[in-house]
């Protein structure tokens, strides 16, 4: 639908001659008769949300479980689809997602970053927002949630029947679904999410300045020349990518909240800068299509999957995925990403989410996966390595074991290094002046190693401090941290590291 057609059923939607077919039943304790009538404003992402489920109320009967499927397992609540919208409403998304609660099982308190508009299915739904009454909700009925709005009860109204319902969102590109309710008493007001859209001419301030970053924060950090300069996870989180040029050349700096990707990409191709924007989804991580040719770029390889420079490859720069108290212990000039007017306030609940999820992945592969790979939990944060077409996945939760692991990928001798207290690790090729060494931890936390050919103290960053090789930096190793559905997807076959 493009935004003509758009405009035009938005149009026909609040017409008094509005065609039969584009009118739902009625349904007492709709709130959806308000958007019918006009008969108070409706903002955009709404009346679109509107449009959308009425388009999904009139195929549902087409769209719904065969026999054979409704004696299975009962389904589980998720998103089916999400689309990016353009034009006026360019950096939303419409979601479509589909709900089914057991009896007696209820959601946590929680909100949406956007507007909210459902339909029940089957059975009855018992609703509430801002701990108003509950509202019993049959089937054929509808329901709606104004955006920021507290969802304080939602599950089946009757106690020995399941419900099943179907809902759309207007959110922000790329935002999660919901957002986990702070406590009942004092809670705070969330505040709006802001538009998901890159930032082309960031601007950085002093590590002095950086009163909006704590310690524990996940930043991926940057070197070049003597330069240094640190981009926070919760704020990459809100914009998928960022263009920026450090003294070797362009680099974006992306993230993909949803696969719990960070990468930094050369950002120049034959010779042309791009600058890069979110575009859609495929296989649960963001494709983003650079400004200057179309062309659309996989998130998570760095490869155009389509456009003019459909087949190439950016290339990979080195980065640390660290914590901000560890990056600015080692670069204490550090530079860092000033966030943008609305963004800092809402980098508290990313940073906590980001460090939650990386720590314990939440359960099952998003919807959207291309694959799933059950050597390990689909959301397991793993650190992916390819060298010379093998590939090898190294999951923190061993890593955090292990400390040190010498290992051999692509036929090249390797050491990586896990610094627990910061979940911060490096990768080198393992070769010094032509000999292939070994690493043993020289701590608790492996911020120091020693070699055991030589006997040469080394920091966690491949340079030798002490000893016979003291001044010699070993090669870094670019790894790719991320959820394990989507390091396994794209190197299908990778190996697995286990520390026992």
């Amino acid at each position: 639908m493009d935004d003509q057609e758009l405009n035009r059923l938005l149009r026909e939607w609040r017409a008094p001659n509005a065609p039969p077919d584009l009118r739902p039943p009625r349904a007492h304790t709709s709130r959806l008769r308000w958007l019918v009538s006009a008969s108070i404003p409706v903002p955009v992402p709404v009346a679109v949300a509107a449009v959308l489920l009425v388009a999904l109320w009139m195929a549902w009967p087409q769209l719904g479980p065969t026999p054979t499927q409704e004696a299975s397992a009962p389904r589980r609540s998720g998103e089916i689809a999400r689309y990016a919208l353009t034009g006026a409403l360019e950096g939303f998304d419409a979601v479509l997602i589909e709900l089914n609660f057991q009896p007696g099982v209820s959601a946590p308190e929680h909100r949406h970053p956007g507007p909210i508009i459902g339909y029940v299915v089957d059975g009855e739904m018992r609703t509430a927002i801002n701990h108003e009454p509950d509202q019993i909700v049959p089937a054929g009925g509808t329901f709606f949630e104004p955006h920021g709005a507290l969802h304080t009860s939602f599950s089946s109204a009757k106690p020995d029947a399941p419900v099943h319902a179907v809902a759309v969102l207007v959110i922000p590109n790329g935002s999660p679904l919901t957002e986990r309710a702070a406590a009942r008493s004092g809670a705070p007001q969330v505040p709006p999410p802001m538009p998901y859209k890159a930032v082309h001419q960031p601007e950085f301030v002093m590590a002095s300045q950086a009163a909006f970053l704590q310690d524990d924060d996940i930043v991926l950090g940057v070197t070049s020349g003597n330069v240094a300069k640190a981009y926070p996870a919760a704020d990459l989180a809100q914009h998928g990518a960022v263009s920026d040029t450090v003294p070797d050349g362009p680099i974006s700096v992306t993230w993909c909240g949803v696969c719990n990707t960070g990468l930094v990409f050369r950002a120049e191709v034959k010779g042309q800068t791009l600058n890069f924007q979110y575009d859609r989804m495929v296989g649960a991580n963001e494709v983003q299509k650079d400004l200057e040719t179309g062309t659309s770029w996989q998130q998570a390889t760095g490869e155009a999957i389509d456009g003019p420079l459909k087949g190439t490859r950016l290339t990979l720069y080195p980065t640390v995925r660290t914590t901000w108290g560890e990056w600015r212990r080692r670069y204490p000039r550090t530079m860092v990403l000033k966030p943008l007017p609305g963004y800092a306030e809402l980098m508290p609940s990313r940073s906590k989410r980001i460090k939650d999820i990386t720590r314990v992945g939440p359960e099952g592969a998003p919807n959207g996966a291309l694959t799933l790979d059950k050597r390990l939990p689909a959301r397991e944060t793993v650190a992916g390595l390819e060298v010379d077409r093998e590939s090898v996945a190294y999951p923190l939760s061993e890593l955090r074991v292990a400390r040190v692991v010498n290992d051999r990928v692509g036929g090249l001798p390797i050491v990586i290094v896990h610094q627990p207290s910061s979940d911060t690790t490096t990768a080198f090729d393992a070769r010094a002046n032509g000999k292939a060494l070994k690493f043993q931890p020289a701590n608790d936390d492996a911020s120091v190693v020693i070699d055991l050919e030589t006997r040469s103290t080394w920091n966690a960053y491949g340079l030798c401090i002490d000893g016979p090789l003291k001044g010699t930096q070993l090669k870094q190793l670019i790894l790719v941290p991320q959820f394990w559905f989507a390091w396994s997807q794209f190197h299908q076959g990778t190996r697995v590291f286990t520390a026992r």
